[in-house]
């Protein structure tokens, strides 16, 4: 999914079910730069694509939130904490290396679960497994329940 269709597929969604969604405006390339210096790092295109369309996003209920770049402040290990779901559980950019496709991995920010690749596949696909059917993205048990959902036939 694009980041131009992610907006409408996700308000569409929450319409559906009455979800309270809130969208930060999108960010400046001024913003986004000094972010960067701020932070010293140089984001994943795909990254610079989210905040410069939704600096920022607040899901309700379930909840999720992910963070405008005001509030991003690098943690230990090198991660950058960005995203927030169900009032405790943090998913960070393991800013260590790029991976395979080009980008950093986005990682549960306590255990080091790997949640995926790519920001794109984040708001593409992660965001509505959580805020569509609370699955918990965030977990290793999501990911082997997924697995038996696609040894049996059935759409993950």
């Amino acid at each position: 999914m694009r980041i131009e269709e992610f907006r409408p597929a996700l308000e569409k969604a929450a319409s559906r079910i009455g979800m309270e969604i809130h969208f930060g405006p999108g960010a400046t390339q001024e913003a986004l730069d000094a972010c960067e210096q701020r932070l010293g790092v140089t984001f994943p295109v795909s990254v610079r694509r989210f905040y410069a369309a939704h600096d920022g996003l607040r899901v309700e209920a379930p909840s999720l939130v992910i963070r405008p770049l005001e509030e991003l402040v690098l943690a230990p290990g090198g991660r950058l904490p960005f995203a927030d779901f169900d009032f405790q559980h943090t998913v960070a950019f393991a800013m260590g290396a790029v991976n395979a496709a080009g980008e950093w991995d986005l990682v549960n920010a306590e255990t080091g679960f790997q949640v995926t690749l790519t920001m794109a596949s984040f708001w593409s696909n992660k965001v509505f497994a959580w805020v569509m059917r609370q699955r918990r993205i965030w977990a290793e048990e999501h990911l082997a329940g997924a697995r038996m959902q696609v040894f049996l036939g059935r759409r993950t």
